[in-house]
């Protein structure tokens, strides 16, 4: 792919008709595109089986962004990787731990600024990549085009120029979302009021051992959904949550493992992992556990998210 585009730069007073034409061809022909359906947030278009769901400010967070991209590798064409990081606002991101394919397909509603011709002419000549059609009312000849990559049933769809929807097995659910929002992820409205943040994490239908994949001790107690908020601010990442059981005692077992684990944890050169431990508060609600006031380095997360990705999140299906 990325020998495809050096190619096209070095002509690019040809280049500029010529993708004016493919363009055309490739995204207009024989087919009529529904606009987007009424929707008050963009993680309704993520699949309804999403077990956790993210939400990023992409420009502000590309520390956290970029492992992501890096670790997929190969599965990204290069083009795709640099627009998604150079042209992305906002990104919807959810993964289904649980789907019948029997590992984690994982899908992404991106927000922003799209080439689509130039998109969807580098995926024509990639290959590997076939281009598919949905169908969402065959009689008026409504439908909309995709690309599989034939080597990892990777699905990615451009249905207009705001929009990169992606996904690695349910990009028709997303796109009948996109036209009609007869599908689309529950809680819809309640998660884009949640999500102000620089990154808003939300978990749910998970078990303590899905939980315990990535904290071990989370899996001496049932969990039953978590929201955290992350807020970008000096090199550190402020963060804040809510972690919801499904007892009183639960909750009060859970917010005791939890002032350990905070108290005890450091980094990879065995410094505290948390420095300021006297701002962090850890108080009962009910059945939940509400945490503010704890500061993370940057740095401190983003080592913390590689290694999560290289321990569990590629083992268990990546995209």
């Amino acid at each position: 792919m990325r020998n495809v585009l050096s190619r096209l730069k070095r002509h690019k007073r040809g280049v500029e008709v010529l993708m004016a034409s493919a363009s055309m061809l490739i995204i207009f022909s024989c087919q009529t595109i529904p606009e987007k359906a009424d929707q008050r947030s963009s993680v309704q278009l993520l699949p309804k089986g999403a077990d956790i769901i993210i939400s990023a400010d992409v420009q502000n967070n590309l520390e956290l962004i970029e492992p992501v991209i890096e670790a997929l590798g190969e599965s990204v064409p290069d083009n795709l990787a640099k627009e998604f990081t150079e042209r992305t606002d906002t990104v919807w991101a959810g993964l289904d731990f649980n789907s019948d394919t029997g590992k984690t397909v994982t899908s992404i509603a991106a927000e922003g600024s799209y080439p689509v011709g130039m998109i969807n002419w580098g995926l024509k000549w990639d290959r590997g990549w076939v281009k598919q059609k949905y169908s969402f009312e065959p009689e008026l000849d409504a439908s909309m085009n995709y690309w599989t990559d034939e080597r990892n049933s990777n699905q990615i769809a451009l249905p207009s120029r705001e929009y990169m929807l992606v996904s690695s097995g349910n990009i028709e659910e997303m796109l009948s979302s996109w036209a009609f929002d007869k599908n689309g992820i529950d809680n819809g409205e309640w998660l884009q009021m949640e999500s102000g943040s620089d990154v808003t994490i939300m978990t749910r239908n998970l078990t303590p051992e899905d939980y315990g994949r990535f904290i071990p001790e989370f899996k001496r107690v049932p969990l039953k959904s978590l929201i955290l908020s992350l807020n970008r601010a000096d090199g550190y990442y402020l963060i804040s949550g809510r972690f919801h059981m499904d007892s009183n005692s639960n909750a009060f077992l859970f917010s005791t493992i939890f002032r350990m684990l905070v108290l005890a944890a450091k980094d990879e050169e065995g410094n505290k992992l948390f420095p300021d431990i006297k701002a962090v508060k850890i108080k009962m609600e009910d059945s939940d556990v509400v945490i503010s006031g704890i500061k993370l380095k940057v740095e401190n997360l983003v080592e913390t998210e590689k290694k999560w990705m290289d321990e569990e999140i590629l083992k268990l299906g990546q995209f």
